[in-house]
């Protein structure tokens, strides 16, 4: 009797539990369990079982499934992440200056490698990629994990391209703005 009884609110409790730990994921599971709490003899009828297994794929497989896709392609198309990431890529410091592996270092050798991003051309969008695909390992755009791991903690729900090419046409409008001479070029100490 003890087992039975079990058995007739184990899938309550898995639909329950379930819902509590992906709320907003999925919403076949939603009408999962209104169907099952239509159902009379959960423990007796095979479509039990078979709500039972979608209920627990979904939260096994689906849930984590739609965290990832939101968080890493609803922000750019794939032909749009290729299509930026082949502007960039070859002309990043790193592709010609050293080894691949040579970013993808530990303690001490990380500082080396960050001193390769500081001449680097397209450092703001190695750095905006890193930061939105939440890359955790390596020197990209000169900070390293720990720092693009702070900053992520700090600002979680920031889209990090936009941002960063915002930062980058402000900056570029700036060094074009005409001086109080009338020289125009780069806003650095040693142009004026």
């Amino acid at each position: 009797m003890g087992v039975t009884f079990l058995l007739g609110f184990a899938p309550v409790f898995v639909v329950r539990l379930t819902a509590c730990l992906y709320p907003r994921t999925h919403d076949r599971r939603r009408e999962l369990v209104a169907e099952m709490e239509h159902v009379k003899s959960l423990s007796k009828t095979p479509e039990m079982w078979r709500w039972l297994g979608e209920i627990v794929a979904t939260a096994v497989w689906e849930a984590p499934k739609a965290r990832y896709e939101a968080r890493y392609t609803a922000r750019r198309t794939p032909r749009e992440q290729t299509a930026w990431v082949d502007e960039w890529a070859p002309l990043a410091a790193c592709r010609t200056a050293v080894q691949p592996d040579a970013m993808f270092v530990r303690g001490g050798k990380q500082n080396k490698a960050k001193q390769i991003c500081v001449g680097c051309p397209v450092r703001a969008e190695c750095l905006a990629e890193a930061l939105d695909n939440q890359i955790d390992w390596g020197v990209w755009g000169g900070m390293t994990e720990r720092e693009r791991r702070a900053l992520l903690r700090r600002e979680p729900s920031t889209t990090w391209r936009s941002v960063l090419e915002a930062a980058q046409a402000r900056t570029s409008l700036a060094n074009e703005a005409p001086r109080p001479d009338g020289i125009r070029g780069r806003l650095h100490p040693r142009n004026w």
